[in-house]
């Protein structure tokens, strides 16, 4: 499951709970992009939350993780770097298609 899917399946709980604060903890290198996602997951989902980071500054990567792109900074920021790229262009390709369809011939 990617990032958003687990915020989106986990804010579903906490607003169907009542719950309104969040501890967000990760990876540093993901901090940020995580708290992108949920501050876009809870407007989308019309949520007041309130985020908190938690110091993760001192998480290290971890060798014999299952996911390869935590396993090391570089193979993080590798990973990052592809992922957000493929993100840009699919999102470009498909603005493109719908603008296609739009036109009228």
């Amino acid at each position: 499951m990617s990032t958003i899917g687990v915020l989106e399946k986990m804010m579903d709980n906490m607003n169907n709970l009542g719950i309104k604060n969040i501890i967000l903890v990760a990876n540093p290198g993901h901090m940020y992009r995580c708290y992108q996602l949920v501050q876009k997951v809870a407007t989308d989902m019309h949520m007041n939350v309130c985020v908190y980071i938690a110091d993760c500054t001192k998480v290290e990567y971890d060798p014999s993780s299952a996911q390869s792109w935590v396993r090391s900074p570089l193979a993080f920021w590798e990973y990052d770097i592809i992922s957000r790229s493929r993100e840009v262009v699919l999102k470009q390709i498909l603005e493109e298609w719908r603008d296609s369809k739009s036109v009228e011939p």
